[in-house]
């Protein structure tokens, strides 16, 4: 942590007009400063495709035990009628008489 500052002033103004309404505020957002030395890794690449690999062998045998649970549990789907709908056609108005 290098410090702790302010940002610039942010002029916040309020107005309503007709109403003698003004309204003037600041706003400074606090933020803190900090510096990077390094990043540090532990894992080495051949570990991390160890790590890669370990898991795909995981996710196959997951899928390989849900679907046998979902073969059990399937079922057959009724079909449906579909329905039939009619649209309205707008009716015409006759136009309104000019009375003299």
């Amino acid at each position: 942590i290098e410090g702790q500052r302010k940002g610039k002033k942010i002029i916040v103004y309020k107005y309503k007009r007709r109403k003698k309404y003004r309204k003037k505020q600041g706003h400074r957002q606090k933020y803190t400063t900090i510096k990077i030395t390094g990043i540090l890794s532990d894992i080495t690449k051949s570990q991390t495709k160890e790590k890669a690999a370990k898991t795909t062998e995981k996710k196959s045998t997951k899928k390989s035990a849900s679907k046998k649970s979902t073969n059990k549990k399937t079922t057959v789907k009724k079909p449906t009628a579909k329905k039939t709908t009619t649209k309205k056609s707008a009716s015409k108005k006759s136009p309104a008489k000019k009375s003299s």
